[in-house]
């Protein structure tokens, strides 16, 4: 951890909540006494990272191809489990794209089956 200090801690948003809630469950400083990179996308922020430009907070889910061809590397511990949420937002127009319905009825049905996983 005290190493930590001596990168650039990139970020995927410009909350810096991740961070907060990674640093809290890990002991780490305050969020003050790091220098930051901010980005509007994980794929940036993964990129920099493999590029030696800092420390990024993802989504295992998205840096798990680049873990396993040794692009990327977990440096600290285990992940941080935050039962995190993903959003699908649609421009307007995608609406009336015929293939709309099919992908929006796949999204409620995944997230119906993954409410029936977390009761159980």
């Amino acid at each position: 951890m005290a190493d930590l200090v001596r990168f650039p801690l990139l970020h995927r948003s410009a909350d810096k909540h991740d961070w907060v809630q990674w640093l809290s469950a890990n002991g780490g400083k305050s969020l003050e006494d790091y220098r930051h990179i901010p980005f509007n996308l994980d794929e940036l922020a993964l990129d920099a990272a493999a590029r030696g430009l800092g420390v990024a907070m993802t989504d295992l889910t998205l840096a798990g191809e680049s873990i396993e061809r040794g692009v990327l590397v977990v440096p600290f511990g285990n992940p941080l489990k935050t039962r995190g949420i993903y959003a699908l937002n649609l421009q307007p127009s995608a609406t009336s794209h015929p293939a709309c319905s099919l992908i929006m009825q796949w999204f409620a049905q995944q997230a119906e089956q993954q409410a029936r996983e977390v009761e159980h």
